[in-house]
């Protein structure tokens, strides 16, 4: 009886997060990322399902986990041609949010849901590559915030640098790279 009154408290705990998480509410410590309504507990837990980052200088292509280095210790990150749902490659290109424990609540590491790795930079963001790898590493944070037309993901161990699409016409295996943050279209995302 003592451990199904305890089940019950437990689910009840568990739905009123869940539901406070949709309604855009936030933790103690947590608040949402500048100008984007998504949450990071500060739990190291998922705070939005899995997304397309979407790239505002080729609508039709999406941040990509290149298949052919999926297995390597550091993978490589591209653009691609968006895969929707149904489509078996379609998990290379969604990503999910984390919480980084002692950071405040709105800095996050992305983290890709077929390699389960995080994107990664060099820490001062020089050299300016972005790949995946293991998500216990350093230059894994990252910050949003809302410019127009989308987002910037402001990589926080740098002076104001974001992610990047590094051909500005947005041709499939374009390279990802740091950049410095400015309202233009190569580092403007959309979360789809």
């Amino acid at each position: 009886m003592r451990s199904l009154a305890r089940l019950a408290r437990l689910s009840a705990a568990a739905a009123s997060a869940v539901l406070l998480l949709a309604a855009g509410a936030t933790a103690a410590h947590g608040a949402p990322a500048p100008g984007t309504g998504l949450t990071a507990p500060g739990t190291g837990v998922s705070a939005f399902p899995a997304a397309h980052l979407v790239s505002r200088i080729a609508p039709h292509r999406c941040l990509d986990v290149d298949a052919r280095t999926l297995n390597k210790p550091r993978s490589n990150v591209q653009l691609w041609d968006c895969r929707w749902e149904g489509d078996p490659d379609q998990p290379h290109q969604l990503f999910d949010q984390l919480s980084i424990l002692d950071r405040p609540s709105y800095e996050f590491r992305l983290r890709n849901q077929k390699s389960g790795k995080c994107l990664t930079y060099h820490p001062g963001g020089y050299p300016k590559p972005v790949w995946v790898e293991r998500c216990d590493r350093e230059g894994q944070g990252w910050r949003v915030q809302a410019v127009s037309g989308g987002h910037q993901f402001v990589a926080i161990q740098t002076a104001g640098l974001c992610l990047n699409v590094v051909e500005t016409s947005g041709p499939p295996r374009a390279g990802i790279d740091l950049w410095q943050c400015a309202e233009q279209p190569h580092n403007t995302w959309t979360v789809s």
